[in-house]
């Protein structure tokens, strides 16, 4: 396993998929956050082909108190 850093931008994205792809194919992708910070990155894996699943964010994990958002699952956002 590794971990890098990418900029929240197109160019970021690109370079995200392509280090990802080192590790084999990326036929779908877990993205924690698909709101406003996600957003971008959903819409670039959805035009890559890559089907992207929502993960719960760490908050709701460690706080379970705290209310979740509703409709966890694939995301599907439009072009």
């Amino acid at each position: 396993m590794d971990t890098a850093a990418f900029p929240a931008t197109a160019v970021g994205y690109g370079q995200l998929l392509e280090w990802a792809c080192r590790f084999g194919p990326v036929p779908r992708a877990g993205v924690e956050g698909t709101g406003s910070y996600g957003a971008g990155l959903c819409r670039y894996l959805l035009a890559q082909h890559i089907e992207v699943i929502r993960l719960a964010r760490f908050v709701e994990h460690h706080f379970p108190q705290l209310p979740a958002p509703v409709g966890l699952g694939r995301t599907a956002l439009p072009p």
